[in-house]
Order: C-alpha cells, then sequence, then structure tokens
C-alpha cells in the first residue's frame, strides 16, 4: 500500500468533496476517484459513503484514516532521523507586514548565521489576503492577526482548508509616533487627540476591517497613502504620520527598539487583537517548515513576562465591566 493514497483519503476526509479534494492535491477528479477505489479494493471495504453533505467516512474508514494520520506523522518523525544528504525542501512562509519585519526576516538570518540548510521564500502579505494566498498552495505557513471578535471567521476558513490554527500571541492597537511628537509624551489619546493626526496608510487601507474602526478618528484629508511597511515606519519616525499597530511584536523594529517612535495606547481601548498560526496539516509540513515553525514561535514575547496572561485579562475585564 503507497502512503500517498493514505494522503489522498486524508484529503478527502478534510474537504468532503473529490473535487475540492483533487484541486489541493494537483490531479484530476477521475484520477483520485481511481486512487480511492484502488485502496478500497485492496482493502476490501468502503472507505467513505457519499450523501447529500458529502463525503462521508464509514466505521471502517474512520479507524483506518485515524491510524493513518498517526502512521504518518510517524513516518514525517522517522525522516529527521536520517542524516541530510541533499538540500530540505525550500520553506514558503507568508506574513502580514508586522510579523514579517519583526519576526520572519530576523528568524531567516539567525537561522542563515547558525548554518541551517533552509531554502526559504518569505511573501509580505497583507493580514485579510493570507488565506487566499494559502489557498492556492502558495505559502504553508501563514501568521496573521484577527480582531477577537472576527477570529470565528478565519477558524472556518482553517476549517475549510484543513489547515491548523493556533493563537500566537494577544494583542492591542496602539498608536505610534515619532519620539519627538508632543503627544509623544501622554500616556493615552483621546479622540480630540486623534482628529489632529495624520495617519499613514497603505493605498487600500480604506477597506479592511482595522481602518475602519479607526480611520474616521484621523485627519484623513492629510493622510499619507504609502506603499510599503518601511515607508509607513520612516514617515512616522520623521514625524509626518501616526501609524496604529499592534503594539508587542514592534520593538523588533529597528526604529522601535532605539527610540525614534513610540507607542501610546488609545484612552479607550480599543477590540482586542490576535496573532494567528495557520498552518497546512503536519502530515503534509516537511522537517524544514516544523524547524522554521519553531525558530518563529521561540521569538514570541512572553504571555506572562509582559503582564498580559489570560487570568491577567480576565481580570481587566472583570473590572471594566
Amino acid at each position: 500500500m503507497r502512503t500517498k493514497l493514505l494522503d489522498y483519503c486524508l484529503e478527502i476526509r478534510r474537504c468532503r468533496s473529490l473535487n475540492k479534494a483533487a484541486r489541493n492535491l494537483f490531479i484530476s477528479q477521475p484520477a483520485l476517484s481511481e486512487a480511492l477505489s484502488s485502496l478500497e479494493d485492496e482493502l476490501g471495504f468502503k472507505l467513505f459513503n457519499r450523501s447529500h453533505k458529502g463525503m462521508e467516512t464509514t466505521p471502517e474508514g474512520a479507524r483506518v484514516l485515524d491510524d493513518a494520520e498517526r502512521i504518518l506523522a510517524t513516518m514525517n518523525e522517522w525522516k529527521s532521523l536520517a542524516p541530510e544528504t541533499g538540500a530540505p525542501p525550500p520553506v514558503h512562509v507568508a506574513a502580514c507586514p508586522l510579523p514579517y519585519n519583526a519576526l520572519l526576516l530576523p528568524a531567516m538570518n539567525d537561522l542563515h548565521l547558525v548554518g541551517a540548510r533552509l531554502t526559504m521564500f518569505p511573501y509580505e502579505v497583507k493580514a485579510p489576503l493570507i488565506p487566499a494566498f494559502m489557498e492556492k498552495r502558495r505559502a504553508s505557513i501563514g501568521i496573521t492577526f484577527v480582531l477577537s471578535k472576527d477570529k470565528r471567521l478565519l477558524q472556518r476558513q482553517a476549517e475549510k482548508n484543513g489547515w491548523h490554527m493556533e493563537t500566537l500571541l494577544h494583542d492591542e492597537f496602539h498608536v505610534f509616533l515619532g519620539a519627538s511628537h508632543p503627544l509623544a509624551a501622554k500616556k493615552a489619546l483621546t479622540t480630540e487627540d486623534m482628529t489632529t493626526l495624520p495617519l499613514a496608510l497603505y493605498p487600500d487601507d480604506d477597506e479592511t476591517s482595522f481602518m475602519t474602526l479607526f480611520a474616521p478618528f484621523f485627519n484623513r484629508e492629510r493622510s499619507l497613502r504609502l506603499s510599503n511597511f518601511q515607508h509607513i515606519i520612516a514617515a512616522v519616525a520623521g514625524g509626518l504620520a501616526a501609524c496604529i499597530f499592534p503594539r508587542r511584536l514592534m520593538p523588533g523594529i529597528p526604529q522601535a527598539a532605539s527610540g525614534e517612535i513610540r507607542g501610546i495606547p488609545f484612552a479607550r481601548k480599543p477590540d482586542p487583537v490576535e496573532y494567528c498560526l495557520l498552518t497546512l496539516p503536519a502530515t503534509q509540513l516537511s522537517q524544514a517548515d516544523k524547524r522554521v515553525i519553531r525558530e518563529l514561535k521561540s521569538r514570541l514575547p512572553d504571555d506572562e513576562a509582559d503582564g498580559c496572561s489570560e487570568r491577567e485579562r480576565e481580570r481587566e475585564r472583570e473590572r471594566e465591566e
């Protein structure tokens, strides 16, 4: 029995559809049907039944595929025991701008310095576009952030595609200003403060839910439309505008680490935000993928050290209520 057939059947179970599974596996639907029939003939029983809900596993099929998932995961672990004889497969990672610059690029640099034999393709992608980017199989790892109230939508996308999803970090938005700006000395910014500030934005930011929350409170007539993250940070450091980002990864940006820009909280706290990691299922990740994931996680600020443990957040919510 070829392990590829088991991979095919696991993808059918995840998608509940032969057509969707075939697209994800980059094979034709007839070829996938033939592979499924071949495995069922070899086993002597059906793995799936067709219903109005799609492809549903039979009791025997559920047992086989549960075992197959464990076996394939173990086989991937076995592969890591073998000495490396050639270059590992390339790692494709998509990240929204802040983690791309504060987390992914430094991780790549350090992996290179320690002699890791990795070929990495990093992609800087706007947060709302990360799922679509992964759906096209252009990345096996994605890092995005989402408003906590919108998290369920991202979870549904992950479930639909069979991805693993986990929360990396809880965070909150701050306004970032050049250190010499008069408002940079304030402990919190009021709505009146914000109406005096031009905001540095991406050209299409008005269409995102994040900017829907904030842009109305800033001086829209003087807003700057800039093409990339580095230009936005440079404009803020130069005192030309303010920008809004979650705060906890900003120390990884040189201008924030050096004190050229400062983060100021909102007087009225906006909705919390979460950084989320999206990956292909473990059975489809290479050892190189897993090494990069471990490196990225090792760089995250610690919730307990930052005073942002779940218990503290719960106490804060209780005080506010």
